[in-house]
């Protein structure tokens, strides 16, 4: 592994990264495992147009090089705009999403192999840190609102029973929060236990839920859910509200500014979050691994659609 301090050198020699590792050469992975996210279960129904058919999808991946195991960031930035030169690497103008909006159609986890385009950021494995649980790096990386503000002590409400809330309604427990509620699907919130102090069912109320909480972290990420929680917050309390591929928000901020309450955004990552997120699951692997719900291997593509398509579930991942 060689110290690489730039990225797209050939492009702009002044373009550091520190403390970041590439291999240099590397241009293929033997994938170990590569989870689904709910962002390719929109792809597969046609939600989203940026994402054009036929693909390799797969943006959360665990693969081998030269027999060490690696995870690396979905974001690919181009290295050169205004928003890369100043280190907002989320912000890119030319970014490419692996396993999503690649020029390459070939590069995703769901396969054997992915070929590992220049510009992706890896990141070594620790030997402490189990296949199955390495997938979910990504997924913490992408709970990054919970990682910037002090949640310890502090009651939070989660929107949403996917894999990023339930993801970062671990994230919460293990920094301390003091209570946590999640309003989503029981079936998915029960597989993390006694992590969840209380649920509501989704759909329930305001009302009922009440307007009682320090933080409230939107896993939805849509209008509804990012209304929904600027109602449930507490008068100076904080929001959440967090994406990848947004939608177009149209939301009222009166109630939000006659609480004095904060709206806290975040627009994915920057790789040098995988650090963090790396060193948090290595901490707390029996608490992360209760999200995984279902494994299925490549041949079972069809089932694991059927999955994807019809059942609750937590973190699914393909096994190659």
């Amino acid at each position: 592994m060689q110290k690489y301090n730039a990225l797209f050198a050939e492009k702009n020699s002044q373009l550091t990264l520190k403390s970041i590792y590439f291999k240099i050469g590397t241009n293929m992975a033997k994938i170990i495992r590569s989870g689904v996210c709910g962002t390719d279960k929109h792809v597969i129904m046609g939600h989203i147009k940026d994402v054009k058919l036929p693909r390799v999808l797969g943006h959360e991946n665990v693969g081998e090089i030269d027999g060490k195991r690696y995870v690396w960031p979905a974001i690919i930035p181009c290295g050169v705009c205004l928003a890369c030169r100043e280190g907002r690497y989320n912000l890119c103008e030319n970014n490419q999403v692996f396993g999503l909006t690649t020029e390459d159609i070939n590069i995703g986890g769901w396969a054997e192999y992915t070929p590992i385009p220049k510009g992706t950021v890896l990141y070594q494995v620790p030997d402490s840190i189990g296949d199955d649980e390495a997938v979910l790096i990504e997924t913490v990386a992408s709970t990054k609102p919970l990682h910037t503000i002090d949640v310890k002590g502090k009651d939070i409400l989660i929107i949403g029973s996917g894999a990023i809330g339930l993801v970062g309604a671990v994230h919460a427990k293990v920094k301390g929060a003091s209570k946590i509620t999640m309003v989503g699907h029981k079936e998915q919130a029960k597989v993390l236990g006694k992590i969840i102090d209380s649920f509501y069912e989704k759909n329930t109320p305001i009302e009922i839920v009440g307007s009682q909480y320090d933080i409230v972290y939107d896993a939805g990420g849509d209008p509804v859910s990012c209304d929904y929680s600027i109602n449930a917050v507490k008068p100076f309390g904080t929001v959440l509200e967090s994406a990848c591929m947004p939608h177009s928000f149209n939301v009222d901020l009166n109630t939000l500014i006659s609480k004095e309450a904060k709206l806290h955004t975040q627009y994915g990552y920057i790789p040098d979050d995988f650090k963090w997120a790396i060193e948090l699951v290595e901490q707390n692997l029996t608490d992360f691994k209760k999200v995984i719900t279902h494994k299925f291997h490549l041949s079972e593509y069809n089932k694991a659609l059927e999955t994807i398509l019809n059942k609750r579930y937590g973190k699914i991942m393909f096994l190659p």
